[in-house]
């Protein structure tokens, strides 16, 4: 039995616009040659005041049968299709599964005028399906989603832990709508906050794929933009960028050149200090959402230096107690970057950072083509910024008193 179709839509009216272009380029060549479209007009033995009807019947024909000739369904049972043709048709179908992932590829004349496309997909991209210059993209993928709730395609599949409905997220449409995420899934099923004292703070593993650092309030999301939340892990690879692309998109703080504080110091905590976000920050040009929030940023130098115990342990500090928390030299030692428990809670808190030894940049430029990012080895150190390096994002909450 052929289901009934919540949905029918067909290419936006808008996006036509070159046929529009080429219709007022027809007319004002009618208007200053009248004889050329006159004489179109008796050659086929019509009277000559038709000559401007008959230029622009081929355009407005050729935008009607494409109009016509495209349509796009949605509907409980039968999922996605799009159609091609009149007489003889080509049609494409999708079932909205967990599988089926959805993007939206929208350009300049697109965003200004209110149409793009959404391409419709499966996580190894076997099959795809495009319904092109459709209008309200954004307002559709809406509808995508609640038809897929409401058919029991989303959510979670046999009893395992929640997998994100949305595509995964892509430089290319991060640059176009401005506009990324890290996934929808929400915190692992009968999870609880988990916290881990350390000398240099308390750091809180939120369960839904973010980490707290307590004293300085600041949230971070665990691992590497490009990489999405399933409600229980992160899947996929990040993205690297080069600095200024980077900056550009998630925030750029305050350049901090060599010559601050002290001398030979890679990132002492003179330079930390103006890291800092306070210290001059500027936001970027798309909007990050996530774990219910949407003003993730690019860390500066001064937050990648709170990634970690071990990350703060070696860039002296963060609290105003002084270079040395009160640790001697050997405890003080045990926790940085190569101590051995310090490791082991790095890895705890930042799994698939760990996993794909990615570095990362700061939002802090050096000055000469370099920037202040995090290797693996310094937690915070000089790079050229035309490297290509994974971003980490973070967001200010309230510090909790101590």
């Amino acid at each position: 039995m052929e289901s009934t179709a919540v949905l029918r839509i067909r290419p936006s009216w808008r996006s036509y616009w070159p046929a529009g272009l080429a219709a007022v380029a027809l007319i004002g060549i009618g208007l200053l040659v009248g004889e050329l479209t006159g004489g179109l007009a008796r050659a086929v033995g019509l009277p000559a005041s038709l000559g401007m009807v008959l230029a622009l019947a081929p355009v407005v024909v050729g935008v009607l049968y494409h109009h016509l000739s495209h349509r796009y369904d949605m509907s409980p049972r039968e999922g996605v299709s799009g159609t091609v043709g009149l007489v003889s048709r080509s049609s494409r179908q999708m079932p909205l599964t967990d599988q089926v992932q959805v993007d939206l590829e929208q350009g300049v004349v697109g965003r200004i005028l209110g149409y793009g496309t959404l391409v419709f997909w499966t996580g190894d991209d076997r099959s795809r399906l495009e319904w092109r210059n459709v209008p309200d993209p954004m307002g559709l993928m809406g509808q995508v989603q609640a038809l897929r709730a409401e058919s029991g395609g989303g959510g979670k599949a046999g009893g395992g832990p929640e997998v994100s409905s949305l595509a995964p997220p892509t430089l290319s449409t991060a640059r176009k709508t401005r506009h990324t995420h890290f996934g929808a899934g929400g915190p692992t099923a009968g999870s609880s906050p988990e916290s881990y004292q350390t000398p240099f703070g308390t750091y809180v593993d939120r369960g839904d794929g973010t980490v707290s650092h307590r004293e300085s309030g600041l949230r971070m999301v665990r691992a590497p933009w490009g990489m999405v939340w399933t409600g229980e892990r992160f899947v996929g690879s990040p993205i690297l960028l080069q600095w200024d692309e980077a900056t550009r998109l998630f925030g750029r703080g305050a350049e901090v050149p060599y010559g601050m504080g002290e001398t030979g110091a890679r990132f002492g905590r003179a330079k930390r200090a103006a890291a800092a976000h306070r210290n001059g920050y500027d936001t970027g040009r798309c909007t990050v959402e996530f774990a219910g929030h949407a003003d993730w940023r690019l860390a500066t130098g001064d937050e990648l230096g709170v990634l970690s115990a071990s990350a703060a342990g070696f860039t002296e500090g963060l609290s105003d107690r002084g270079d040395d928390f009160g640790l001697t030299g050997d405890l003080r030692h045990a926790w940085r970057w190569a101590g051995t428990e310090s490791r082991k809670l790095f890895e705890r808190l930042y799994p698939e950072l760990s996993l794909n030894s990615v570095q990362l940049w700061s939002a802090n430029g050096v000055g000469g083509g370099l920037a202040w990012g995090f290797d693996g080895s310094y937690p915070v150190g000089d790079h050229r910024t035309r490297k290509e390096m994974g971003v980490m994002l973070v967001r200010n909450e309230t510090p909790q008193a101590r």
